[in-house]
């Protein structure tokens, strides 16, 4: 049992950490508010901005988002692969759609054949910096596009589809989900994690609904009172566990679903 002093400095560091948060929110709001006339008329300026800026916000909330990526990535372990030269080698076949600069890789721990549909191309370098880093991750396809539109992959090609935070960004969610269904084999694994809006009525959601027009611009369409619980459970998969977290981060972002759906 942890003591009294213990239990003091552990409540202590996590509120440095939230406050810390906000302070970098903040700058960052400004530095967009400053930038905003480029950020509207200039898409690959957004780009540019959005993946910046995404990749500092990540590295400072990972303590907070990891356990979530862990718990995740963890169900790859237990697959097996439809595909018998992939199974002979203890492979499974996974395509994650928005892997930005690759948060996910470091949790992956077991062979993958693994390929990718992300929107931003601004992500390359850091993305291809981290997947060196991961032995066991054999890239196969590194594809720019939307989500909404993967027709260049086949039906049921997939033994696991990965979708973290990218919903809320999503130009037409319910299309995005319909797209990585298809392309899962039969039984196969989706896996998510969202950032969804807080309960209406609340001083959380107000926020949020008052600072989503601003990250639309800032985040690359990045709504932040998205109900994206509701487009996961419209999504006709034959199973699907949600399973909800308020995590320590500033209330734009603090709740959180995240589960494992069946093709």
């Amino acid at each position: 049992m942890p003591t009294r002093t213990q239990s003091v400095i552990t409540i202590g560091r996590k509120w440095s950490r939230l406050l810390r948060n906000y302070a970098l929110l903040g700058l960052v709001g400004i530095l967009g508010i400053l930038l905003l006339p480029l950020l509207i008329v200039s898409h690959r300026f957004q780009e540019s901005f959005f993946a910046f800026v995404y990749v500092i916000l990540q590295r400072h909330m990972n303590d907070e988002v990891s356990e979530i990526r862990r718990f995740l990535m963890s169900h790859l372990d237990s697959l097996s692969s439809q595909e018998p030269s992939l199974k002979a080698h203890g492979s499974v076949r996974v395509l994650e759609v928005g892997a930005a600069y690759g948060p996910n890789l470091e949790f992956v721990e077991r062979p993958i054949e693994y390929s990718v549909v992300e929107p931003n191309r601004s992500f390359k370098d850091s993305f291809m910096e981290n997947i060196k880093k991961n032995s066991k991750v054999e890239l196969k396809w590194l594809i720019f596009g939307h989500g909404e539109n993967m027709s260049m992959l086949p039906d049921g090609h997939f033994d696991a589809v990965v979708l973290f935070y990218v919903l809320c960004s999503a130009k037409d969610g319910s299309k995005l989900l319909s797209e990585c269904k298809r392309v899962l084999k039969k039984g196969g694994h989706f896996l998510f994690a969202e950032h969804v809006a807080h309960k209406k009525g609340t001083l959380s959601r107000f926020i949020q609904d008052l600072l989503t027009p601003l990250t639309k611009n800032f985040g690359c369409g990045c709504h932040l009172n998205r109900e994206s619980g509701v487009l996961l459970r419209s999504a006709g998969f034959s199973r699907i566990d949600i399973n909800t977290a308020d995590i320590n981060v500033p209330l734009m972002f603090s709740h959180n679903i995240y589960g494992v759906a069946t093709a």
